[in-house]
């Protein structure tokens, strides 16, 4: 029984604890028509879905802030038509500064939302979190970036 504890104040502290924002930074130009803002949490495989769908968006009039979810509050919200929200789903769910945004601005027409989970195996309805935004899942399998890109760019695309 110490053991199992043991166990658990080790891995839940490292589990829940340990996802740091995506570092701040700005791509295009500042007075392009299309602004896209997206806050997340970082990871290897988070940070090239967001490359993937910067590259895919920066041929066109886009511009795109990408921010850090703990600094989502700080953002003034108003220049953007696309809003992307990036966390991950642990223990059935969604990333608190995601879920308290939403309940902020329930229904945001702007808003997106990429989760990563365990498993890329389709969700059942029943376990697939009820945002009343469009949402992207799927595990951070390397050979799904492009699909998750596709999916991504063309949610945004929708926005404008």
């Amino acid at each position: 029984m110490l053991r199992i504890l043991l166990c658990l104040t080790v891995v839940i502290p490292f589990s829940f604890g340990c996802v740091g924002d995506m570092k701040t930074m700005e791509k295009g130009d500042g007075n392009a028509s299309r602004k896209v803002l997206i806050a997340g949490t970082e990871s290897d495989f988070k940070e090239k879905v967001v490359e993937a769908v910067v590259q895919k968006l920066m041929p066109g009039e886009y511009y795109v802030k990408i921010t850090g979810l703990g600094s989502l509050e700080q953002e003034d919200l108003s220049p953007y038509g696309a809003i992307v929200l990036i966390g991950p789903m642990m223990a059935g769910r969604i990333d608190r500064h995601i879920t308290g945004w939403l309940k902020d601005h329930p229904s945001d027409p702007r808003a997106i939302v990429f989760y990563t989970r365990g498993s890329d195996d389709p969700q059942p309805e029943w376990a697939k979190p009820k945002l009343g935004v469009d949402a992207v899942s799927g595990a951070s399998v390397d050979s799904r970036v492009d699909q998750h890109t596709e999916e991504l760019v063309s949610l945004i695309g929708k926005r404008f």
